[in-house]
């Protein structure tokens, strides 16, 4: 298991006392937006919450592909898991693969901890029938 953490595909952009959104932010909004067209209806208690995404933390395998994904508010709270009861998640339920030498590879424990503290706050989305 790798964890990695990155902003792809988190909420829109938003112009800065510097100006406009960079190119890079802006793209960024597009993969969220082109994501969000398909990926709601297969996550029936996060869709709507998406758009509040600011960092994920994605469990990925050797081969780059996510296996668990925990989504981040802008304070830092754990707003969005997958997958879990009848959310396939995010990540976990597109084609995405990530190269790990691209992102900030965070500790096992440290995505251990916050998945145990999600699903413990959450039981009756994490109980659901699949």
């Amino acid at each position: 298991m790798i964890v990695i953490e990155t902003t792809l595909a988190t909420g829109p952009p938003v112009s800065s006392p510097d100006g406009p959104p960079s190119v890079s932010e802006v793209a960024r909004f597009c993969v969220a937006v082109l994501l969000k067209l398909f990926i709601p209806a297969a996550n029936p208690d996060f869709g709507r919450v998406y758009d509040n995404v600011r960092r994920w933390w994605v469990d990925i395998d050797a081969a780059g592909v996510s296996q668990r994904e925990l989504g981040f508010n802008a304070s830092g709270e754990t707003i969005v898991a997958g997958p879990i009861g009848q959310n396939m998640g995010f990540w976990t339920d597109s084609n995405m693969v990530f190269d790990a030498a691209e992102y900030k590879v965070l500790s096992n424990d440290e995505f251990e901890s916050a998945w145990s503290a999600f699903v413990a706050s959450h039981p009756a989305i994490a109980d659901e029938d699949d």
